[in-house]
């Protein structure tokens, strides 16, 4: 079966206009061969899927201007279904009114999660995660949904005027969930939770009522897990995963590093599932973690830095202030003014929407301070 994987990857690798193009018309014969690619090519492939009827959301980007990614009916089509399963793997297909607490503009998570869960034959509820409280409140005494889809960050913030009512299944998503926090949030609401893996570009797994790992639909997703020379490793070894996507209409994801350190296993799962599981570890490299989940690498902030002024960056950190506030503190190994400190705020505002949207709304905080020995 992986040999006949290998083959599909490889002739959509070989004629697929934008890997050919990317790639100086490379044609392979091996599938170790197919170069890698990071978060940059994967934007540049969606932006380059620009239809007309295409849906349009905007993430991160690595210059001032907007960065686009438009998905097109093959793309929605195959997220719709890849929810759609996750909800079988919850055991919530059908009849559900689910309440999606999400942002509903620049992230395309809470659209897609909405998708996948009328697919599923559910109701859904779309709530913007920025509404007042008082107005959650009411919605929820409203429409009594039986299922909320958040991060774990939001479902703590907001937790405090959920007033003893109930749900029958959480389901989180975004960012990290602690094992602290699942208790707190079951705690607070009432349902079992269920959370899902992903990165903003592919949907990977979810948990199944296990709550040991992830599972993923290996009829949409290849997976593979590397070493620091690229080799490939088997199962149960921990590395950087690399993704493809696969029985998708549009131009598949191929080859992708998600920067996750990862182990994967084919075996049977005791809940009885067939679909193999994956583990996440951590990073690969130094990175911070901000608010609903967004993450910069170390060597990401030292680069806007020195955008503004070079060979000053000594470290950074973060801190979380409370479930809506982050503090970003970076250290130079010089004192910089007024104005070279608003220059590299900016150039975070210019690095991505999720930054720009943190930074203008308060939700994230960037100070400075020189190195001790200065």
């Amino acid at each position: 079966m992986k040999n006949n994987i290998y083959k599909k990857i490889i002739d959509e690798f070989n004629n697929n206009k934008f890997y050919q193009s990317r790639f100086n018309q490379m044609q392979v014969n091996d599938f170790l061969d197919i170069p890698t690619i990071d978060p940059k090519d994967v934007m540049d492939l969606y932006y380059s899927r620009n239809q007309k009827d295409s849906t349009v959301f905007f993430t991160s980007g690595t210059t001032g201007d907007p960065k686009s990614i438009y998905y097109g009916k093959g793309d929605i089509n195959y997220f719709t279904e890849y929810i759609k399963w996750f909800c079988e793997i919850e055991k919530i297909q059908g009849g559900e009114v689910v309440l999606i607490l999400m942002d509903q503009s620049f992230w395309g998570v809470g659209y897609i999660t909405g998708l996948g869960h009328i697919k599923a034959g559910n109701t859904i509820v779309p709530i913007d995660n920025d509404l007042p409280k008082e107005k959650l409140v009411d919605i929820i005494e409203s429409v009594k949904p039986t299922v909320i889809s958040s991060l774990p960050s939001v479902l703590i913030e907001v937790g405090d005027v959920i007033n003893n009512y109930k749900f029958k299944v959480v389901e989180t998503t975004g960012e990290k969930l602690t094992e602290d926090d699942r208790l707190t949030i079951e705690k607070i609401y009432g349902g079992e939770v269920f959370d899902a893996y992903g990165l903003t570009e592919a949907v990977i797994g979810v948990e199944c009522e296990k709550h040991d790992g992830y599972h993923y639909n290996n009829d949409k997703l290849f997976l593979e897990i590397i070493d620091s020379d690229n080799n490939s490793l088997d199962e149960d070894s921990c590395g950087e995963l690399i993704i493809t996507t696969i029985n998708s209409d549009s131009s598949p994801i191929i080859r992708y590093r998600s920067g996750d350190r990862c182990k994967i296993s084919s075996k049977k799962c005791s809940c009885g599932s067939q679909y193999p599981k994956i583990w996440i570890e951590g990073r690969i490299k130094p990175t911070l973690l901000l608010h609903e989940g967004y993450k910069i690498e170390v060597s990401e902030v030292k680069d806007l830095v020195n955008k503004v002024k070079d060979n000053i960056f000594v470290s950074s950190n973060v801190e979380k202030i409370n479930e809506s506030k982050y503090l970003l503190t970076i250290i130079l190994d010089d004192i910089i003014s007024d104005d070279e400190k608003r220059l590299i705020k900016d150039e975070f505002v210019n690095y991505s929407y999720e930054l720009m949207h943190m930074l203008r709304n308060s939700k994230l905080e960037i100070i400075f301070k020189s190195n001790e020995r200065n």
